[in-house]
């Protein structure tokens, strides 16, 4: 009897949405109906290559493994019978790529319309036929024309359709969002044919509304998403729903061979095969969107009696390590190799992760215990953690296999050599999972990791708990949270109070905006950490139409002391302001920073406030490389890495002769990093630093030089040009978190070097600080 009714609650709300679907009006604003005998130029852009540069470092295969090199040959994309063909080849092919020229095995084509075309919301239909064969992935997707929310996948990624060529029976439709990479996560749906499968021409439809994407094949509704966010980790809460997909994006049109998605492929797949596009269009609904909405409510799910319950409000067990390690897996595997320890520290018990390999993944190391999660709870996740020196960790709470290891909740963490509590919260909007794992990844470092009094907590909201709570700063050093105003409900103060009795402030494209008519309204943020005798740098963005004054105020949350005051005259033109203060007083956990509005009835902007502690260069190791390699110098802090044993090639020796480091290449491989001479340092945030050395080459030769961490992510590089004649060369960059990097001088196949014997020559080797 209940089940009935279910479904005819269920056909009565999807009837409903169907009926309000058919009554709305949708007006073309860009089509191509691919009728010439040419791609047109003014509307698609080709791609061209396997990967790209991200943050100074090269992505081979798109970050997919994918095995294509992308062409804007005819034999690769055309336009011919009234149709876009995108033809997967297998051929050998030469093509550029980090360090030069490549060889690849197979061909194929992508297009986008990036900087040509961008919506936001509308509908998009096309029609179209997908290839058959193991690893071919077709795709028509869509990206951000801007990472207005940060890089993938926190800005968003809407999948319109994507095709398994080993299974033609099927398609999918995905969304990614989340935070960056890799803490990002997606949700979607498959689609199974009632009727023939994907190698033959079907309707495709997907529309997007603000809060809403609906998925249609052949006119058949099959999915709706409404739940996702986004969430950058220098903020404390999400963006504001619905972000990420609330912002202009791209099409794109692709064909990959090979990648995650449907492997590689093998002896049963037939080449050419192509992806065929019969027509593209793209509507605006009339009357245009109702932006204001609000992220849905999902119903919370009870506990069941039979599965793991919390002990004292805790659902981890001996989440102190009293019993060694009872009740957790710790794993190393994937390339990564070490040890688990215990301590006890200041007369508390920590798990010790001692690691020998790093591994190739950050979940090569892992500590590990199973937690129920279920949908609709909100969960404060909570530990003590120190590291040998500053590294990243990672957390996960996500599914195991029968889940395709999804992830629910994902975040990193900085450690330092002090031991911290560190604290991440999330609601669980997938269905429940009574078998969640709750993960530590430790890999991509060295550096050994301390982990104690680990809780997993229900909560009943984590935007309560967070204006209760004494704000610790953001990851990027801030003080204040939600200075952008793009954060919480769909006011987007959240965090904020304001103060007035006739004045009016309203948040508009991320932007607060103040009436002030006149009887000085205030804008307070309270609980904010203030320690004695540190510097403190506030910045913000501001502008008044009568130039009129504010007066920034540091106060206790009852106002009986003021640590800092002073009067700022606005211009009529938005300018960053910027103040510098000492706190002479105490400490305080909850102080109050207030923006008072002065004068008579104005208009004015607010926005990018941003409170940091300015270092304190005399803590701060000024140099931490100085290498002459003058009489004395060893080779003991330098690293020597050559491929050969690695099949990739490369081989040199390393010496230190007449004041200078010499390295003989005698093979200079198949990679940049086939050669590589390097050594490690410690890094801290928002410190600017100087790299300079100098270098020759008995013959001329391009080296690229680089400084990066454990996961290749680039700080700073030069792609230096070394000859018989030594050269002084300097590389810049400000740290963007505190960790461990190598400083890296690759001498393999950089550009169009030569692979003949000869002699690199260092010297000089400076790694600074630069005081600003």
């Amino acid at each position: 009897m209940r089940r009935k009714s279910t479904w005819l609650v269920f056909l009565l709300l999807l009837s409903m949405q169907l009926f309000a679907n058919a009554n709305e009006k949708w007006n073309l604003t860009w089509k191509d109906e691919f009728s010439g005998n040419k791609l047109d130029s003014s509307k698609w852009d080709y791609i061209i290559g396997n990967g790209f540069w991200a943050n100074g470092t090269w992505v081979a295969g798109w970050g997919n493994n994918e095995k294509e090199y992308y062409t804007d040959r005819q034999d690769n994309i055309k336009v011919a019978d009234g149709k876009l063909i995108i033809t997967a080849k297998k051929e050998s092919f030469e093509g550029e790529a980090a360090g030069g020229k490549q060889k690849f095995s197979y061909t194929s084509g992508k297009i986008v319309t990036k900087g040509k075309f961008a919506q936001k919301y509308g509908k998009v239909e096309f029609r179209a036929k997908l290839p058959k064969g193991k690893g071919l992935w077709p795709a028509i997707w869509m990206l951000p024309q801007d990472d207005v929310y940060g890089g993938w996948a926190a800005s968003g990624e809407i999948d319109m359709i994507e095709g398994w060529g080993s299974d033609t029976s099927k398609i999918a439709g995905t969304l990614h969002y989340g935070g960056t990479w890799p803490a990002n996560v997606h949700t979607g749906k498959e689609y199974h044919f009632k009727n023939g499968d994907a190698t033959e021409f079907h309707d495709y439809i997907v529309e997007w509304l603000p809060g809403e994407i609906r998925w249609y094949v052949d006119g058949e509704l099959y999915q709706v998403q409404n739940n996702w966010y986004s969430k950058n980790k220098n903020e404390a809460v999400d963006y504001t729903y619905p972000a990420p997909f609330d912002q202009p994006f791209y099409l794109i049109m692709n064909l990959a061979v090979g990648g995650w998605f449907d492997g590689d492929p093998d002896g049963s797949t037939k080449f050419p095969e192509t992806l065929e596009v019969d027509y593209i269009r793209v509507y605006e609904l009339e009357g245009g969107y109702n932006e204001n909405i609000s992220k849905p409510k999902i119903d919370l799910e009870k506990l069941p009696a039979d599965i793991k319950q919390p002990i004292n409000g805790n659902f981890i067990y001996n989440g102190d390590f009293a019993n060694n390690g009872e009740n957790w897996q710790l794993l190393t595997h994937f390339g990564g190799a070490g040890s688990y320890t215990y301590e006890t520290i200041n007369g508390e018990k920590f798990l010790k992760a001692n690691i020998d390999n790093q591994g190739n993944q950050s979940y090569s190391i892992q500590v590990i215990q199973e937690a129920p999660i279920m949908k609709g709870r909100y969960y404060k996740l909570s530990f003590d953690a120190k590291a040998e020196n500053n590294r990243e960790i990672g957390i996960k709470i996500g599914g195991g296999e029968n889940r395709g290891w999804a992830a629910y909740h994902t975040n990193t963490f900085n450690l330092t050599k002090d031991i911290n509590r560190y604290t991440t919260m999330f609601q669980m909007i997938q269905d429940s999972d009574p078998n969640g794992k709750v993960e530590f990844h430790l890999g991509l470092s060295k550096l050994g990791v301390w982990l104690g009094n680990i809780k997993l907590e229900m909560i009943e909201d984590p935007v309560k708990e967070l204006l209760s709570m004494s704000k610790a700063p953001l990851v990027n050093g801030n003080l204040v949270y939600n200075g952008t105003f793009d954060q919480g409900d769909q006011k987007r103060m959240l965090f904020w109070d304001f103060k007035s009795t006739n004045s009016e402030a309203k948040v508009i494209e991320r932007v607060l905006n103040i009436i002030n008519n006149g009887d000085n309204p205030k804008l307070i943020q309270e609980n904010i950490q203030l320690k004695q005798d540190a510097i403190y740098n506030l910045k913000f963005k501001a502008k008044s139409e009568k130039g009129n004054s504010i007066r920034i105020i540091l106060q206790d949350k009852n106002g009986n002391k003021k640590y800092f005051e002073q009067k700022i005259k606005l211009s009529s033109e938005e300018k960053e302001y910027k103040i510098n203060f000492t706190n002479k007083n105490i400490t305080d956990l909850r102080t109050s920073l207030i923006f008072e509005f002065l004068g008579s009835k104005d208009e004015l902007t607010l926005d990018n406030i941003k409170m940091t502690e300015q270092v304190d260069y005399s803590k701060i190791q000024t140099i931490l490389i100085d290498d002459n390699f003058s009489k004395g110098s060893t080779k003991k802090n330098w690293t020597l890495f050559f491929g050969k044993d690695y099949g990739f090639g490369g081989e040199s020796t390393f010496v230190i002769r007449s004041g200078t480091a010499q390295i003989k290449v005698k093979d200079i491989g198949a990679e940049e990093w086939s050669n590589i001479l390097s050594q490690n340092v410690n890094i801290i945030k928002g410190i600017k630093y100087r790299v300079s050395f100098d270098i020759s080459s008995s013959r001329a030769r391009e080296i690229r030089v680089s400084i990066e961490n454990s996961t290749y992510q680039r700080k700073g590089q030069a792609l230096v040009k070394a000859e018989k004649k030594p050269k002084t060369y300097t590389i810049e960059f400000v740290a963007d978190k505190s960790e461990e990097v190598g400083l890296k001088f690759l001498l393999g196949k950089v550009g169009k070097t030569k692979n003949r014997p000869h002699t690199v020559k260092l010297d000089n080797i400076k790694f600074e600080v630069v005081k600003e």
